[in-house]
């Protein structure tokens, strides 16, 4: 018989020998364990082939009929009956070995696979004991290290407590609210970073803005399309210049990318000096500068810094990206320090001088 495919009916388990029995009354299968049969029963019985046939499992032996017996003669005691218990009381002389010798050979194959397996789990025991010391001795160094950061934190509680609380409270909060509002600076002019600022363009009742930010891109070598542009308009308050006139507002375009932002600005830092000659603007031809576009703290932030520079003979003062730097002098010696508050300006530079009108910025310092 195939074993290919076969389930055994007692514990539903796929049959993977071929040794196994099928029932001549139900035709299920049923492997040795199952059918209550050993190897050697199954191997060694006279006419194995028409037993196995003719085999029939517990559930169908049990559901026959009980048959008549009252013909059965009634035996004496010294009729030859065996009145021996165990396996010898129950194993008929067909169901034992034909040969005993292989019987023994069974009983010791069995012995050295079971010896197989103690030394299998012996090995096995072995590999579990040397993880457990492993993870032991990690636990044991993270209890150590445990110990030590609770000393640490013992120590300064107890600094804390010797020191005044009030003061401690205080200049913590002040450097929460110092460090909260340059973050917020820092997301504003992130919201900046696709806008430029063009100062100096005299200012008239009926301009037309896109046509002069065009005009102005071909100034500066740059085709500006209608595409390019998200919004262009004047913004500020008119405020009098040093020499008593009114100052025009800056002009604020936002592009659609940052790379004709960048591209502008680039032009522009080319062709320092432009005028506004040529861009058909009623007033007398003046200077205009073309910048990044900073929030209001930035704004006072690097107006500070270019009058600091100027009192203590700093030599650079720039913005890029909506960050201020500053730098003694040129050379290597001479590191790029970014200003973020006007606390850095007196650190790194020196006293900031006092805001006065001439210190004020016009159209002839925006460079």
């Amino acid at each position: 018989m195939s074993s290919q495919a076969k389930k055994c009916a007692g514990c539903r388990s796929i049959i993977t020998t071929r040794q196994f029995l099928r029932c001549s009354a139900c035709t299920k299968y049923y492997d040795l364990m199952c059918a209550n049969v050993s190897e050697n029963r199954y191997n060694f019985n006279a006419h194995p082939g028409e037993r196995r046939l003719a085999w029939q499992c517990q559930t169908c032996m049990c559901k026959k009929p009980t048959s008549d017996n009252t013909n059965t003669p009634v035996r004496s005691e010294d009729s030859g009956v065996n009145l021996r218990r165990g396996a010898a009381a129950v194993t008929s002389p067909d169901e034992l070995p034909s040969n005993p010798r292989s019987g023994d050979l069974a009983l010791a194959d069995e012995m050295r696979q079971f010896r197989e397996e103690l030394r299998a789990m012996r090995l096995q025991f072995h590999a579990q004991n040397s993880t457990l010391a492993t993870l032991l001795g990690r636990i044991d160094s993270q209890e150590s290290r445990l110990d030590l950061l609770t000393a640490r934190i013992d120590s300064m509680e107890l600094l804390i407590a010797q020191t005044p609380t009030v003061s401690t409270s205080e200049a913590s909060l002040v450097s929460t609210i110092e460090r909260l509002k340059s973050e917020l600076n820092d997301r504003e002019q992130e919201a900046l970073l696709n806008d430029v600022e063009i100062s100096c363009i005299p200012e008239g009742k009926s301009e037309n803005l896109s046509h002069i930010l065009v005009n102005i891109g071909h100034k500066l070598g740059i085709q500006l399309q209608q595409n390019y542009v998200v919004s262009v308009s004047r913004v500020g308050r008119l405020l009098d210049d040093t020499d008593g006139k009114s100052r025009p507002r800056p002009i604020v375009v936002r592009f659609v990318r940052r790379a004709v932002r960048d591209q502008l600005l680039k032009e522009a830092r080319v062709r320092r000096g432009a005028t506004t000659e040529g861009l058909d603007l009623p007033e007398p031809s003046r200077r205009f500068y073309v910048n990044e576009r900073l929030t209001r703290f930035n704004r006072l932030l690097f107006r500070q810094a270019r009058n600091a520079g100027d009192l203590h003979k700093w030599r650079y003062i720039w913005k890029r990206d909506g960050r201020i730097y500053a730098r003694e002098n040129s050379g290597s010696s001479f590191p790029r320090i970014r200003l973020r508050m006007a606390t850095d300006i007196e650190r790194v530079i020196g006293k900031i001088p006092d805001e006065s009108p001439a210190n004020k910025t016009t159209c002839s310092q925006l460079e």
